[in-house]
């Protein structure tokens, strides 16, 4: 799901409410922030959910992530590669099967428009997962929004109220 909202309609008090809401159900939350510094994010753009599974292994305390983490690790490594991305999404396919396998899993990407989680996104949906991300409705004509709407089973525009109204 790719939620299209422009900047500054108050995105971050509705991600905030719908994380919330998706805990108390009992579902397992993974949330990256594209608004890192560039370098932060890496090749193929994997380098947060990479910080935060290793952050927070024992909340994922399920066999094979570690595993999965440090395949991906090596993968990410090997950037050079031309045929790394196919194999980076078979690895975070697995990592995404793990940890969907005891309870639901919603991926939250935030500022896609900043970097190119196509992987990411490509690998937690054909996991099962829900992927909902984000980008500014500035970002609508670029190359990697495109390619996010085109992996999306669902496009929410967000639109600013209309005050001519009033």
């Amino acid at each position: 799901m790719v939620l299209n909202v422009p900047v500054g309609l108050g995105e971050p008090a509705l991600l905030t409410a719908a994380c919330e809401q998706w805990r108390l159900s009992g579902v397992r939350m993974i949330a990256l922030s594209g608004a890192a510094r560039p370098g932060d994010r890496g090749p193929f753009g994997i380098d947060p959910l990479l910080r935060v599974m290793r952050a927070h292994l024992e909340y994922f305390g399920i066999p094979g992530v570690i595993d999965a983490v440090g395949a991906i690790t090596r993968l990410r490594d090997l950037h050079q590669d031309t045929e790394i991305p196919a194999l980076l999404g078979v690895a975070l396919r697995s990592l995404f099967q793990c940890i969907t396998s005891s309870r639901q899993v919603v991926l939250l990407v935030d500022h896609t428009h900043e970097f190119q989680p196509h992987l990411l996104v490509d690998a937690c949906g054909r996991a099962g997962a829900l992927a909902v991300v984000t980008c500014g409705s500035d970002a609508d004509m670029s190359f990697a929004a495109n390619e996010l709407f085109v992996l999306a089973d669902e496009v929410i525009e967000i639109s600013p109220p209309d005050t001519s109204l009033g």
